[in-house]
């Protein structure tokens, strides 16, 4: 058996097994002081390095440092070599990754989707929505008029859907805007009774307004969305 100091043993592993442009740190991490400061605090310290060996393929090794006994009068040092371990992991980060890349490309490709999509049907659905309004303006039987306040409340139905919709995909791009304007309370409560109070009238559910405006005050709010959060 060949007794070699702890210096030599670094300098030999250094010498012959570090690549040049690594040799000044490795030689920090693994210097005896630092080794016995990192163990007042810790049980256990492991040095992760890059062993050169002449023209074969490049090794990953560690050295794990800990006390021998219970009095701490000796130093436990063990290489492992953990070339294996490292390439099945970098293998899976690999595989990981081009999982991660195949994701956002179809989470884009459906954003995409839904945003052309909601666009294409909205032109129509505000033409038909605006012709609903044009038509209820003029003298109908009530059964007709009573059909069309039907067609107007399931468009703006439709309607919001759709906006649901691209506001989605504008928060998943994080292009969510919010529009601010006064919203009197009047015509909140015009919206209310226009849209929301029949479609509980045709299920026989009691809507009940509990409100107390403050007078001379009109919000700033964005309306399509807080007359969508309450419909919802």
């Amino acid at each position: 058996n060949m007794r070699v100091s702890y210096d030599n043993a670094v300098s030999m592993l250094v010498d012959l097994h570090i690549e040049d442009d690594k040799k000044e740190a490795f030689n920090e991490e693994v210097k005896f002081d630092r080794i016995i400061s990192s163990l007042s605090n810790e049980s256990e310290i492991t040095v992760y390095y890059d062993f050169i060996d002449g023209d074969k393929p490049l090794l990953k090794k560690q050295i794990k440092f800990s006390w021998f006994d219970e009095e701490k009068r000796d130093i436990f040092v063990v290489q492992d070599d953990i070339t294996e371990a490292y390439v099945r992991e970098q293998q899976r980060v690999a595989e990981l990754k081009e999982a991660l890349e195949r994701a956002n490309l179809a989470s884009k490709a459906k954003t995409d989707f839904l945003s052309r999509m909601s666009h294409d049907i909205r032109t129509p659905l505000n033409g038909i929505i605006g012709m609903t309004y044009l038509t209820r303006e003029m003298e109908l039987p009530k059964q007709a008029a009573d059909n069309l306040e039907k067609i107007s409340t399931s468009s703006n139905f439709l309607l919001g859907i759709i906006n649901d919709i691209l506001d989605m995909t504008k928060m998943e791009s994080q292009e969510i805007e919010i529009n601010l304007e006064p919203y009197p309370f009047e015509d909140f409560i015009s919206y209310v009774n226009a849209v929301i109070r029949p479609l509980c009238e045709e299920k026989q559910q009691n809507l009940v307004l509990d409100t107390n405006p403050i007078a001379g005050y009109v919000p700033m709010t964005d309306i399509k969305k807080l007359n969508r959060i309450y419909f919802n």
